[in-house]
């Protein structure tokens, strides 16, 4: 059996000095709301509140239906696909375009808001930036920081206002 050290010798034992990082330098994101475009009046759900929370997933998925059948064959735009054997719950509808922006300020001019959730790839994020060096290469989520985009989605859209988005994308492709 080994004798543990007695703790005098341990004492003795001197801690490392460890540096703090230096932080990384900043990356501005402006998350101020474009006050300059109309405001719309597709993009928010209204204070009245018809569906109840045990139907908002139902309601839902039968909008995503719908702008999938709408939608999935118009220009450059991807759609996500659901993964087979699962029951999706959406609480944005994320389309991909490499016209994103253009797409976003067309349909702003009709009233239909859109928005960018994740403008930037989360490994280009100050947050989490590791040890101040270079962020990870990762192309995919680079580009699709730059294409998504997303469309109205809420349980309280009326089939008229699914249908007016849509409508307005595919004349913005058309």
């Amino acid at each position: 059996m080994v004798e543990p050290e007695p703790m005098e010798e341990l004492e003795d034992i001197e801690e490392p000095v460890i540096e703090p990082l230096e932080p990384p330098d900043p990356v501005e994101v402006d998350f101020t709301p474009d006050t300059t475009l109309p405001p719309s009046e597709v993009a928010a759900p209204p204070a009245d509140v018809s569906v109840q929370p045990a139907e908002f997933d139902s309601v839902a998925r039968t909008i995503a239906a719908t702008y999938r059948r709408a939608l999935s064959q118009v220009g450059d735009l991807r759609l996500l696909e659901d993964q087979p054997d699962t029951v999706p719950v959406y609480h944005q509808m994320t389309v991909l375009s490499s016209k994103r922006n253009e797409l976003k300020s067309f349909l702003a001019e009709r009233g239909i808001g859109t928005a960018i959730h994740y403008p930037m790839a989360l490994h280009l994020q100050p947050a989490f930036s590791v040890g101040g060096g270079p962020p990870a290469a990762l192309p995919v989520a680079e580009a699709a920081g730059e294409q998504v985009l997303c469309l109205p989605m809420f349980p309280q859209l009326t089939d008229a206002e699914v249908e007016t988005v849509c409508a307005g994308v595919v004349d913005y492709f058309d």
